[in-house]
């Protein structure tokens, strides 16, 4: 039966009166998990459809309408799902490693624990939708919008969500460990206890965010916007912060040893008790920080930083070990 016949015999049992597609599709002798491997159904109604279990691999399922239907622990790995709505739909446990996304409408959809490795979910939309535990490692989200989704426990490592918008979004715990986010807006979220050591963060909007806990050793930094973010007791060794905004940060605690400050702005940070072992500060500007020391300011001055006050107290930060 080549992809035509098949296409036909689908369509017919898409308009029988019962939404089992598998049952029927075994009456016509089709086999729904080996059968339907790489077909051809761009453009048809699936609507409410009861796919569970198909074997959709390398299908081409462009601007296919599956809205609401049962696509749990389905077989969509390297299918093209470009365009497709699947608003509502159920993808628990799917495996769609490597899929094409690109543009498809998930919103309200049901992707807990769904395997989405290296999957292109590039402007796709997914307001609303549940991906706990879903493993998004290596996965493509540029420009897409996280606003009510649920991500707990999901794997974002070397996720790629370059100009993302994160605004406000739950990110507590999270791997993010080497992931791409430049540009990304994340202002307003909550980030602490997350992982996202050896991510790039270039110029990516942390302002009012919640970093507390945090692991960004190693992270790239580099012009990121952290006015306002609470930074206490984050790791931060080794990162790259230079010409970060970090105006009315709080560092309280923070573990700043090796990081790179050059040109960053520090003023009115709070720097009680932070960690500041072997920082570079070439043309940091510092002001009005609470926790700095007359002889800390000293040395950092005498490392190339700026102070653009003479106000200092004794609570001091912490230079060495």
């Amino acid at each position: 039966m080549n992809d035509q016949e098949l296409k036909e015999q689908i369509k017919t049992l898409i308009h029988a009166n019962t939404n089992n597609l598998l049952a029927l599709a075994k009456l016509v002798g089709i086999d729904a998990k080996h059968d339907l491997i790489g077909i051809n159904l761009q453009g048809i109604d699936l609507t409410k459809a009861d796919l569970r279990e198909v074997n959709f691999s390398q299908a081409n399922l462009s601007h296919v309408n599956l809205t609401e239907a049962n696509l749990s622990q389905a077989n969509l790995s390297q299918a093209n799902l470009s365009g497709v709505n699947l608003m509502g739909a159920n993808l628990k446990n799917a495996d769609l490693t490597g899929a094409n996304l690109s543009n498809s409408n998930l919103i309200g959809a049901d992707l807990t624990a769904a395997n989405l490795r290296e999957a292109d979910l590039t402007e796709a939309y997914l307001s609303q939708t549940n991906l706990s535990g879903a493993n998004l490692s290596k996965a493509y989200l540029s420009g897409v919008y996280l606003g009510n989704t649920n991500l707990a426990e999901a794997n974002l490592n070397q996720v790629y969500l370059s100009k993302a918008n994160l605004q406000g979004v739950d990110l507590s715990g999270i791997n993010l460990s080497q992931a791409y986010l430049m540009g990304a807006n994340l202002s307003q979220a909550n980030l602490s206890h997350a992982n996202l050591s050896e991510a790039n963060l270039s110029q990516v909007n942390l302002a009012q965010t919640n970093l507390t806990e945090t692991n960004l050793n190693q992270a790239n930094l580099i012009g990121a916007n952290l006015s306002r973010a609470n930074l206490t007791n984050t790791e931060l060794i080794g990162s790259n912060l230079s010409r970060a905004n970090l105006t009315k940060a709080n560092l309280f605690q923070a573990n700043l040893s090796l990081a790179n400050l050059s040109f960053a702005d520090l003023s009115w940070a709070n720097l009680s008790l932070t960690k500041i072992r072997e920082i570079t500060v070439k043309k940091a500007h510092f002001r009005y920080n609470l926790g700095i020391s007359q002889q800390t300011k000293d040395e950092l001055m005498s490392r190339g930083a700026i102070f653009d006050d003479n106000l200092g107290n004794g609570l001091g930060i912490l230079i060495s070990d």
